[in-house]
């Protein structure tokens, strides 16, 4: 089985090897950007349920790993649980945090690794001929399906939820900036921003807030903790109310010394960043999930050089 104390360098080799692109894909290293167990504003319960297919034809240990918020946890992964999955077997796990993870209590959230035994690992190719194949066995090598739904439980007749897809390519790093419009932060929705550092490195962010009309309302530098994940209130930690339309954008403070800004976690010191939103209608508590759109431009421009160029290759 894959060491605890790397799959945090091999998750990261998974996103970095493989090209950014809206829809997820089988791997044998799943990210989910959030996992949560809270209450929440308005009366709100916060559940996250986990869908896990082992797409093998034999039974393999999968390991789901929680990486709390606001603490630093790699390496080692400290907080885990093992289990089996049969050939083609799915489990859905309601309220994961709650079930595999109790001893949190009624109020955490944070990212979740679910991996698998995989004896190809290899400098990160997971999209290389070898790594899709099991060494010299022939066979492929093992995989899994994963997803989840984040939703509020407050009424026990009806929930409200949002999807929470696995290996969301919306990583980024050096120069490169996060950015999500059709922010709303008013008196009939708020909006969350969440920031995951896919590094050991502890990552200052800048977070900046623009309205519709593309008037700068906050700019404001927040840290967020190796292998870690930090969720900010618009309005409670940025002074943003009022915004019916804006735009949010996320980018490694470029005032952080000894930061490579062409660099990644595996080719120089550059953290590797997912940012996320969540939306919420205060009046139902129905909420909207998305992770935040990647703009590569000023990499390319000041890096001379395509963000691909720096991961490793695929197909070899």
């Amino acid at each position: 089985m894959v060491s605890r104390v790397l799959v945090g360098a091999l998750v990261v080799a998974v996103l970095a090897a493989a090209v950014p692109a809206s829809a997820q894909v089988v791997s044998p290293v799943h990210f989910l950007p959030v996992v949560v167990k809270a209450k929440g504003v308005a009366g709100t319960l916060w559940r996250s349920d986990v869908s896990i297919t082992n797409l093998t034809n034999k039974a393999v240990t999968v390991t789901a790993a929680y990486l709390p918020e606001k603490q630093t946890n790699f390496p080692p992964l400290q907080h885990t649980h093992e289990f089996t999955l049969q050939s083609r077997q799915t489990i859905l796990v309601e309220d994961v945090v709650g079930k595999w993870f109790p001893g949190f209590g009624d109020n955490t959230k944070g990212a979740m690794l679910v991996y698998t035994e995989n004896p190809s690992f290899s400098k990160g190719m997971f999209l290389s001929k070898d790594a899709l194949m099991a060494q010299g066995k022939g066979e492929a090598a093992p995989s899994l399906a994963v997803t989840s739904r984040a939703y509020n439980a407050a009424n026990p007749d009806a929930t409200y939820g949002q999807t929470v897809a696995s290996n969301p390519y919306g990583y980024f790093f050096g120069i490169a900036a996060g950015e999500m419009t059709g922010m709303r932060q008013d008196t009939r929705f708020r909006t969350n921003i969440g920031v995951v550092n896919l590094s050991g490195l502890t990552a200052a962010v800048l977070v900046t807030v623009y309205d519709e009309t593309g008037r700068l309302l906050a700019h404001k530098t927040e840290h967020v903790e190796g292998f870690s994940l930090r969720q900010w209130n618009l309005k409670r930690e940025f002074g943003v109310d009022g915004l019916h339309d804006g735009l949010v954008e996320v980018k490694i403070d470029p005032s952080v010394a000894n930061q490579d800004p062409c660099g990644n976690t595996a080719g120089g010191l550059s953290p590797m960043l997912v940012a996320y939103y969540s939306k919420n209608d205060f009046a139902t508590g129905d909420a909207e999930f998305g992770v935040a759109q990647v703009d590569w431009r000023q990499y390319a421009v000041e890096c001379h050089e395509s963000p691909m160029e720096q991961c490793p290759a695929v197909g070899e």
